[in-house]
């Protein structure tokens, strides 16, 4: 990853507006809206996580996904001894009509759809709603690879998270942002 610190970017930022600071946005605000924009513009491959796996807890329709979840990349299909799991990504009315079905008809296949879900008890914000909801716990059952989205920063000690290649680019991302607000 980059040696490129907050410290350092906030120096370009200003510099890029005559050595003062921004009037409209905070330097963290900048930094971290160059930062989503840079990471929102192409799927880039530092951005691909460590594969990870996705397990079925038993009367339990949904599956929690990490906290910097942006999309799957990867999503194959496993088998377990003598049971195909399959999951096809689709609808919410998909998965409901899923729901309404008998699970131990589904022969180990399930849809399920991403959704954004307020915070209830144990219910994670951004989760895989599934169907039909499972009758069974089975551990990792699905490993799979997502993109993650970009970590705000907060401190001047902290390095910026991007490969020294994208160093230039960011750079002009806070340039460009920090510029963008001066004309509003």
């Amino acid at each position: 990853m980059s040696a490129l610190t907050v410290q350092q970017a906030i120096t370009v930022i200003r510099h890029s507006l005559s050595g003062g600071d921004p009037v409209s946005r905070t330097v963290y605000e900048i930094l971290n809206e160059a930062g989503q924009l840079m990471f929102s513009a192409r799927q880039w491959v530092f951005l691909e996580s460590t594969p990870a796996t996705l397990s079925l807890t038993d009367d339990q329709g949904w599956i929690a996904l990490p906290t910097d979840f942006v999309k799957f990349n990867a999503f194959p299909e496993r088998r377990d001894d003598t049971i195909f799991y399959g999951l096809r990504l689709t609808s919410m009315d998909d998965v409901f009509r899923w729901r309404l079905h008998d699970a131990s008809g589904s022969g180990g296949q399930y849809v399920g759809c991403i959704v954004h879900a307020p915070s209830v008890g144990e219910a994670p914000e951004l989760r895989l709603e599934i169907g039909p909801v499972p009758s069974v716990d089975a551990a990792d059952i699905w490993s799979y690879t997502y993109f993650r989205k970009w970590a705000l920063l907060i401190s001047e000690q902290q390095s910026i998270p991007i490969p020294d290649f994208c160093t230039t680019l960011f750079l002009e991302f806070c340039r460009a942002v920090a510029l963008g607000h001066e004309i509003d």
